[in-house]
């Protein structure tokens, strides 16, 4: 219920009443939790996976291949597995999610643990999705994730259009259009 949104301990009863009519109320303990998740919390899952793709002497493009290739589901060193459907809610939720548990997830969880990637490397990111008449279109929706590659240059900006999402038969320059 709505109103246990703060964490402690609760006093609540469970009721069962069978056809008869007879009830019985059995006095219960609820504890209440917090489950936010933050982003220190999720760069616990990402430092391990930056630390392991060795990106310290890549240029910036070099880099985003990179973080393609071990996004995509038929690599060796494959950070997850795309699925059809995930929660399109809280990018940070669900790409900690997805790093603590299943690995697994849709093209928002991929988009989610790329941004979160990206940003552990000081990018600036933006998400970006289908409209929903293209939605309606296509019949899915579908995430990126916009990157700032200017950090060799911090007075211009260069928008690349990163997807981190597995695909058969794309022709791109590694993950950008």
């Amino acid at each position: 219920p709505s109103y246990l949104v703060t964490p402690g301990m609760y006093a609540a009863y469970v009721v069962a009443k069978d056809k008869a009519g007879n009830e019985t109320r059995k006095p219960v303990s609820l504890e209440v939790t917090d489950r936010t998740i933050t982003l220190d919390m999720l760069n616990n899952y990402i430092k391990p996976i930056v630390d392991s793709l060795k990106l310290e002497t890549m240029s910036q493009k070099e880099q985003a291949y990179k973080i393609q290739k071990s996004l995509e589901a038929n690599n060796t060193s494959v950070i997850m597995r795309y699925t059809d459907e995930s929660p399109h809610d809280d990018w940070i939720r669900q790409a900690y999610l997805c790093l603590s548990g299943e690995r697994q997830g849709d093209c928002f969880v991929f988009a989610s643990v790329a941004q979160a990637i990206f940003r552990y490397l000081g990018y600036e990111t933006v998400m970006v999705h289908k409209s929903e008449e293209a939605v309606r279109a296509s019949g899915g929706a579908h995430y990126w994730v916009l990157v700032n590659f200017n950090k060799d240059d911090p007075t211009h900006d260069h928008w690349y259009h990163f997807d981190g999402c597995p695909q058969t038969g794309a022709v791109r320059d590694g993950a950008f259009y």
